[in-house]
């Protein structure tokens, strides 16, 4: 699934068994790719498979993911990816503020 919001694009990816958060640089243009996969599953060597593209998370225990969207933060709308535990625990988030990408290479 691809999604869109002003200037970010997100991948959301699911069945390999693990969740992460990766990004490129996709002719200037910041690119994530948010997994949370393992609802009912989890797969330790399909997490061990090195990605130099991850920035947050390599979580390999069941969980799911969050996509939250806060469109009254303070500077500009902020996007909180989470992967959550079925126990209910978060297990990590990763934060991207929308006045932080550019098309010349802005990070979150």
């Amino acid at each position: 699934m691809l999604f869109s919001v002003a200037a970010l694009a997100v991948l959301v990816a699911r069945s390999v068994y693990f969740s992460g958060i990766s990004k490129t640089d996709e002719d200037s243009y910041p690119l994530y790719d948010f997994t949370s996969s393992g609802l009912t599953h989890v797969n330790q060597s399909y997490a061990s498979v090195w990605n130099p593209h991850r920035i947050a998370g390599l979580y390999v225990s069941l969980n799911f993911g969050l996509v939250e969207i806060d469109w009254n933060a303070e500077r500009a709308p902020l996007i909180t990816l989470k992967v959550v535990g079925t126990d209910g625990m978060l297990a990590f988030e990763y934060r991207i503020s929308l006045d932080n990408l550019k098309a010349d290479g802005g990070t979150a």
